[in-house]
């Protein structure tokens, strides 16, 4: 699948399945409603515009023009009490948030009412055609989603103008009546892009659409830094994933069994993070560059943000620090439980397969009830970018599983069956599909004398140890360094199958060396 289309492909815009249209009058009645607001707060938006632009500009003017004697009232304004010039001060400030509030507020009405007419014209099948040939497709006048017209636009945008001019006059205004407490020189100058910042900001998280935060912003504001690419309609994308849930529910899909195994085998720190596992994200550093071992360190946050927001999956580390911010926004803004459910709904499981809905038909799981193997083995896909499997990985994880309760015996031997048949009939693409051909049992079980016994059994205890420690090495889950004679020879020379054939070799009967 390529990269840069993968929000595309998931997301229709278009669909709002939530609405409906039952009386037709009374969504005539509706649209009328919504169009009147809409004519008035867009005339309340332009004339509390112009009237703070005016205002600025006269007080400016009249400022600029009568130098001293503000020079003078600034003088006469220091030898007043402090509250004097402080109950100024406060005045300036409530006038402050009073002009940002008001626009605030004017153009969340406004974008209310637009989205509500594109809603109506959708449901009642108004179309004015997607090719932006005549009526611009981002404005409410010829717009297919109400989330197209966004809450915050940008800060190039004709209307925020007056915000800006007005907030600037004040600010000076305010660093003028600062000027007369005994402050430092410089605190007058500094105070102006301060107070300006402060007022500019507030109006942008007065803007905010349902569950964004700061973060967001941030992680928004770094990948554009970094260059990494972000799809940028964040509401419709929150609320495509939302759809997922909700339709999962519909079908009657019931995926509870895949939260503790999706909890255990991607993020066992999920219910305490704040998005991000430092202790995750070093020991991913150390076995990846020190033993030389990749593994990952992404939280389940980490990769619902990925999946969902990013388009360019390359630059490694720079979208790493992306997914970083990303995840904290998430994870402070939703409930840990919809985080889960939005994840095993709506995230890629295969190259074009989104969601547990599309997963079950991929990989021809045919009940509603997903069981515990194919809970485990339906984690194992989550967020795959490719149909390859690492067969060590996957038995490695397997293994975890059932040593620690998630699995149990039974159910380990259904994963290794699911497995065998998606790789025999090449919907996955294993990278040793042998390992998958049937056996008694597991490679990682323990092995009765019924079973099957080791092809290549050790000829003692000594030989044994040794393929133990390099096996354990050529997992990663030791130190390569560390191993000395005969274990770092088998370590070089021999193939991780010869090696659990090696180590999984009885104790009963062998000699301590061989030769005994």
């Amino acid at each position: 699948m390529s990269t840069s289309s993968s929000s595309s492909n998931r997301a229709n815009e278009d669909d709002f399945p939530e609405h409906s249209v039952e009386d037709a009058e009374v969504v005539g009645r509706e649209y009328d409603l919504s169009a009147a607001s809409l004519r008035s707060n867009s005339i309340t938006f332009g004339i509390l515009g112009a009237v703070y632009a005016i205002t600025a500009a006269v007080a400016g003017f009249v400022g600029l023009s009568n130098f001293r004697e503000l020079s003078s009232a600034q003088d006469a304004l220091a030898t007043e009490p402090w509250y004097i010039p402080g109950s100024l001060l406060a005045l300036i400030v409530a006038t402050a948030y009073v002009v940002t509030e008001s626009l605030a507020r004017a153009r969340f009405s406004f974008v209310v009412a637009a989205r509500k007419i594109v809603i109506i014209r959708e449901l009642t099948n108004v179309k004015y055609g997607r090719d932006n040939l005549i009526l611009p497709n981002w404005r409410y006048e010829a717009a297919r989603s109400p989330f197209a017209i966004r809450l915050f636009e940008g800060w190039r945008l004709r209307h925020l103008y007056p915000l800006v001019f007005s907030l600037t006059v004040l600010s000076v205004l305010f660093a003028f009546v600062l000027d007369a407490f005994d402050v430092p020189t410089w605190a007058p100058i500094f105070t102006i892009p301060i107070f300006l910042c402060i007022f500019v900001l507030y109006y942008r998280g007065r803007l905010f659409e349902r569950d964004e935060n700061w973060w967001v912003v941030i992680a928004y504001t770094v990948a554009k830094f970094l260059n990494v690419k972000l799809d940028k309609r964040r509401a419709y994308l929150l609320y495509s994933a939302r759809l997922s849930v909700l339709e999962a529910k519909r079908i009657g899909l019931d995926y509870s069994q895949m939260i503790p195994v999706v909890v255990f085998r991607e993020d066992r720190t999920f219910d305490r993070n704040i998005g991000i596992s430092l202790r995750g994200i070093l020991r991913a550093t150390w076995q990846t560059v020190l033993r030389r071992h990749r593994q990952g360190g992404s939280t389940i946050s980490q990769q619902l943000f990925r999946s969902v927001y990013i388009i360019d999956y390359h630059k490694t580390l720079r979208r790493k620090i992306v997914e970083s911010f990303g995840a904290i926004w998430i994870k402070s803004s939703i409930s840990n439980q919809e985080i889960l459910n939005i994840y095993i709904c709506s995230v890629r499981y295969a190259p074009r397969v989104f969601g547990i809905a599309e997963a079950k038909k991929h990989f021809e799981m045919t009940s509603h009830a997903i069981s515990r193997a194919e809970a485990f083995f339906l984690t194992e896909r989550l967020s795959n970018l490719y149909n390859r499997v690492r067969t060590n990985a996957v038995l490695r994880s397997v293994e975890d599983a059932v040593k620690g309760d998630i699995l149990t015996i039974e159910d380990s031997a259904q994963v290794r069956s699911i497995y065998q048949q998606l790789v025999t009939n090449g919907t996955l693409l294993a990278d040793d599909p042998g390992r998958w051909n049937p056996s008694p049992a597991p490679p990682f079980l323990p092995q009765t004398p019924s079973e099957k016994e080791p092809q290549m059994p050790a000829q003692s205890e000594a030989q044994q140890k040794a393929a133990g420690a390099a096996l354990s090495a050529k997992r990663g889950d030791t130190k390569v360094s560390d191993l000395q004679g005969a274990s770092k020879e088998m370590y070089d020379s021999m193939s991780e199958s010869e090696l659990e054939d090696l180590a999984s070799t009885s104790h009963d009967n062998l000699p301590e060396k061989k030769g005994d």
